[in-house]
């Protein structure tokens, strides 16, 4: 039984304040919006909010945002470098630079924003988790691991961490981890069918039927769609939902 989980880097938004009060409130609604995924209106504030022409860094992360959400990386990417020429130290841009990089398939560009990112503030956890990924992208799987643990370290909620930590893990054959992480996982996000597949896979390797059947009937409670949660409780002599 082999479960590939794939896992996408975090892009992250940020609240802006450039000086002129109209453009603060434009910035803000720019910020709300696209919080709420109400992408034309996030587009519509941030460009009023701009033609003020006192944009800082946080508005042109979030324009970056709302470039990426609208399909247009290459905007988004100019967006993101606008603004590391308002803040050099910006820790979404850097962060967001570096998303681009790692589905564009350059980790090494990558690597370089995360760690700029983590030199401004270490405790940074989207870029650590991020960092995580590009090393895992480079064969670094031990890396990988060792990055997940320090952002567990700063926040040892954070369920993207514990959820990547999972897979890798089982990735690694080390099962008793792999088990371990992906219960946090599972108990932190418990409607993320794709975690008690990848828990009841840990728990099978390690010879406990049981806990694998309850986790492929928390699978298929999570998605009763999941086929292959169904496949799998049947072939383990288990009953679905």
């Amino acid at each position: 039984m082999r479960v590939v989980t794939r896992f996408w880097p975090l892009l992250l938004g940020a609240c802006a304040t450039p000086v002129a009060p109209e453009a603060t409130r434009a910035s803000d609604a720019c910020a709300r919006a696209l919080g709420s995924d109400r992408i034309e209106e996030a587009s519509a504030q941030c460009d009023l909010a701009l033609e003020y022409g006192t944009a800082d860094a946080a508005l042109w992360v979030n324009r970056g945002l709302v470039l990426g959400r609208a399909g247009k990386p290459e905007g988004a990417r100019a967006a993101f470098e606008r603004a590391l020429d308002a803040n050099p130290d910006s820790l979404q841009a850097h962060n967001n630079l570096g998303v681009l990089d790692l589905r564009s398939d350059a980790p090494e560009r990558a690597i370089e924003h995360f760690e700029e990112a983590l030199r401004v503030d270490p405790r940074f956890v989207a870029a650590r988790y991020n960092l995580a990924l590009a090393r895992h992208r480079q064969g670094g799987g031990a890396e990988a691991r060792r990055q997940l643990r320090i952002a567990l370290a700063v926040d040892p909620g954070f369920v993207p961490a514990w959820r990547a930590l999972g897979a890798l893990a089982l990735e690694g054959g080390d099962d008793a981890l792999a088990a371990e992480a992906l219960e946090r996982a599972s108990a932190a996000a418990p409607h993320d069918a794709g975690t008690w597949l990848g828990l009841a896979e840990a728990e099978a390797r390690r010879g406990r039927l049981e806990a694998a059947r309850t986790a492929l009937a928390r699978c298929l409670r999570a998605d009763p769609r999941r086929d292959l949660c169904r496949a799998r409780l049947t072939a383990l002599g288990g009953a679905g939902p």
